[in-house]
């Protein structure tokens, strides 16, 4: 976390000694909002050591939303966030965050990645659940205006 905070604090400090980011830059512009809900199948195999014998999961709800922070002719600051929801017929069982937050050049991004899961039982038999945290590169072959997230 500490090197995200680093990363955009160098970061902004370059876009303020920017020549012609007074002209053309732009903050906190939000690219995309979006809300999904669906049900798993029957076949839908997914193991949490929380469920109880024959329980499974049958929804599931996730937020996305991504913002660049700063944009400016030469690059731009992004964080990419998504949130999804797990549940049973009786209640929601995980949340997952995953986000990205970097900087983009057009083609190339660099970024940092974090992925975890929790589950929201009180009191249930507390196990390991997925946490990853990486420093990325992503080459963009094509580079639409709308970014295509990583997810």
């Amino acid at each position: 976390m500490r090197l995200f905070v680093i990363m955009i604090c160098c970061i902004l400090m370059t876009a303020m000694m920017c020549e012609r980011q007074a002209k053309a830059s732009e903050f906190l512009v939000t690219r995309k909002l979006s809300f999904e809900a669906g049900a798993y199948q029957n076949d839908s195999r997914l193991a949490y050591p929380t469920l109880q014998l024959g329980e499974r999961l049958t929804h599931m709800t996730n937020i996305a939303w991504d913002y660049d922070l700063y944009v400016n002719p030469d690059f731009s600051i992004f964080w990419n966030n998504k949130i999804e929801g797990k549940s049973t017929n009786s209640q929601y069982r995980y949340v997952s965050w995953e986000f990205e937050t970097g900087i983009s050049f057009g083609k190339l991004d660099i970024y940092g990645m974090h992925k975890s899961e929790h589950q929201l039982e009180m009191g249930a038999v507390k196990s390991t659940y997925p946490l990853q945290n990486a420093v990325m590169l992503r080459l963009n072959l094509i580079n639409n205006p709308r970014r295509w997230g990583g997810y």
